[in-house]
C-alpha cells in the first residue's frame, strides 16, 4: 500500500463551544448568554463556556446564574455587582439570561455587557423572535450565535 494510501485516523470534532470560546477573544469583561425564545434556557451553555474557557487559557471565569432575572430593581443589583468588577484581565464574566424580549431587567444586563452570545433553538426558533432579539440588543453587540437542539445543547452549525 502507498504512502497517500493508508487509511487516515478519523479526527476528533472540536465542541461547538470550543469554536465558540475561539471567537470570543480577550477584550471583555463580562458577556450575557441570550436566548432568543423564553423558554429556553441557557444557564448550561453559559456554565460550560466558563468550563471551556478556563480549561483553554489562564484566564478565571466565573459563571453568573442570572435566568430569574424579570424586573429593572433586581437587574439594578446585579449590575452594580458587575461593574464593580469589571476591568481585572485576569477575570471573566459569562451571565446566562431569560429572554429579553418583554423583560426589561434582562434587556438592561444584555446591553450593559461587552457582547452577547446569541442562542437560538436549531429548526424551531421563530424567526421574528431571532430578529427581534438581535434588534433589542443591537446586531454589533452580537459576538457570537448559536444553534441548539432540543435539549439546550449546542450542535454544529
Amino acid at each position: 500500500m502507498e504512502e497517500d494510501e493508508r487509511p487516515r485516523a478519523a479526527r476528533p470534532q472540536p465542541h461547538p463551544l470550543d469554536l465558540a470560546w475561539i471567537r470570543l477573544g480577550d477584550g471583555w469583561s463580562w458577556l450575557a448568554v441570550v436566548p432568543t425564545e423564553a423558554d429556553v434556557d441557557v444557564a448550561k451553555v453559559a456554565s460550560t463556556l466558563c468550563t471551556i474557557g478556563e480549561a483553554l487559557t489562564s484566564r478565571r471565569v466565573t459563571f453568573v446564574d442570572a435566568g430569574h432575572v424579570s424586573a429593572q430593581a433586581e437587574s439594578a443589583r446585579l449590575l452594580t455587582e458587575l461593574r464593580r468588577q469589571r476591568g481585572d484581565p485576569a477575570e471573566g464574566r459569562i451571565v446566562s439570561l431569560p429572554s429579553v424580549l418583554g423583560n426589561p431587567g434582562a434587556l438592561e444586563i444584555a446591553l450593559a455587557a461587552d457582547g452577547v452570545i446569541l442562542c437560538a433553538r436549531r429548526g424551531t426558533a421563530p424567526l421574528a423572535s431571532v430578529r427581534e432579539t438581535i434588534a433589542a440588543v443591537g446586531a454589533h453587540r452580537v459576538v457570537v450565535a448559536l444553534l441548539l437542539d432540543e435539549a439546550g445543547a449546542p450542535v454544529a452549525g
